[in-house]
């Protein structure tokens, strides 16, 4: 779990974490550089023995969490946790559940989540589309980070290589494990409350309207180009454990803005999968423009 300035609601997920049936769970904390009353909370729970936390520098949750894979002892499941959610008891049992048999593969566990105000009553939640390929995931980020648990297999991967680009540290897991062939299990079923709140930058919840706004944005304001950049740290620390056949579409990706022949292979790829008509139409437009 990484932690910033997380006092309003960080009692009820750690007791979640409590509750959860079947496993034996261990938390490690890392606290971003909390200024309100979260390193008293984990400190009195960390008297208790559930739980051990170190406090850095602010590091932003995409390598707070990279930097808590690092630290994390070795286990046969990690799962990536925010502080402002509620697990049901059954959320890390099920996960685990749909990962055993894969233990010599990398691997990873996501899901569906049930959207909740801050008070946890229900709000109305779209159904995930999951993306089961790489070919999917370069384009749609779908994995949500507090549904993510993996195997010691993809964590050990993950150590091999830090990216100098990251978006978020739930994508990237995803795009690594696809990438590598390893074995992806998406859940329909909800198991944990996702608060919407104020703070809470990443939620799902909004009108038709924000949604293309926040669409818009991602995909044609400024000069991030997260997916082509992603793409990118993925052919340097993974490429020779990449598929053959997957390597002429990431190195288009990787090297589109650049090449217009690699920009024409992108744009009228077929071995591109966008998950809707939206996302297609999206995704060759923001090649178009040279924003992917």
């Amino acid at each position: 779990m990484s932690t910033y300035n997380g006092e309003q609601f960080i009692e009820e997920q750690l007791q979640s974490l409590k509750n959860q049936e079947g496993v034996d769970v261990q938390i490690l904390v890392r606290d971003d550089g909390s200024t309100d009353h979260t390193l008293d909370i984990l400190n009195q729970w960390q008297q208790t023995g559930f739980l051990t936390w170190y406090q850095g520098e602010n590091l932003k949750p995409a390598r707070s969490f990279l930097n808590l894979i690092r630290k994390a002892p070795e286990t046969e499941y990690y799962a990536f946790c925010d502080q402002d959610d509620v697990w049901f008891s059954d959320k890390l049992p099920s996960a685990v559940q749909a990962l055993i048999g894969h233990e010599a593969t990398p691997a990873l566990y996501y899901g569906q989540t049930q959207l909740v105000d801050v008070r946890l009553q229900p709000l109305p939640t779209p159904n995930l589309l999951p993306a089961d390929t790489l070919q999917q995931a370069i384009i749609n980020h779908t994995a949500t980070g507090g549904t993510i648990v993996f195997n010691h297999k993809l964590r050990e991967l993950l150590q091999t290589y830090t990216p100098q680009y990251i978006s978020m540290h739930d994508s990237w897991a995803h795009l690594v494990c696809l990438a590598v062939d390893g074995y992806v299990h998406f859940d329909s079923t909800p198991h944990m409350y996702y608060r919407q709140h104020e703070h809470n930058v990443l939620g799902m919840h909004q009108s038709f309207a924000e949604e293309w706004r926040k669409r818009y944005s991602r995909n044609f304001v400024g000069k991030e180009r997260e997916r082509s950049k992603t793409v990118h740290e993925l052919l340097c620390g993974y490429r020779h454990l990449i598929r053959k056949e997957y390597l002429p579409l990431l190195e288009d990706a990787e090297g589109y803005l650049h090449d217009w022949r690699k920009k024409c292979r992108l744009l009228f790829s077929t071995k591109v999968q966008p998950l809707s008509l939206k996302h297609n139409i999206l995704f060759r437009l923001s090649v178009l423009l040279g924003r992917f």
